[in-house]
């Protein structure tokens, strides 16, 4: 089974640990903590990414309407969910992965229960 967070990794100028695919390695200059506000001054030692991301896909997008509108099933007229169902259909048949597939196959399960 495969993670959704990235691999931790090292930075390479200083002994630290990263969890996000973009990051920034930082040194405290300074810390003034006299006041009700600490002050931190710090500078960047180090940045990388281990890739870009590219967002969200539309199949991804309808999925999260079709979430939506699985948490509105005792507020809307159920043929009115069906429609919307049918039109992110559309969309998930032209354009998922996988795991957009599955996802919105559960989600319809769950509002149109057999």
């Amino acid at each position: 089974m495969s993670s959704c967070w990235p691999e931790r990794q090292s930075a390479q100028s200083i002994r630290c640990r990263r969890l996000d695919r973009r990051w920034y390695a930082f040194e405290v200059d300074s810390l003034d903590d006299r006041a009700e506000r600490t002050t931190i001054e710090c500078r960047v030692v180090d940045s990388g990414r281990q890739r870009d991301f590219f967002g969200f896909n539309r199949a991804k997008h309808a999925v999260l309407e079709a979430a939506i509108l699985a948490t509105r099933r005792h507020l809307l007229p159920a043929d009115e969910i069906r429609h919307e169902y049918e039109r992110l259909s559309v969309i998930v048949d032209k354009t998922a992965g996988e795991s957009e597939r599955r996802a919105f196959e559960l989600l319809r399960q769950y509002v149109f229960p057999r």
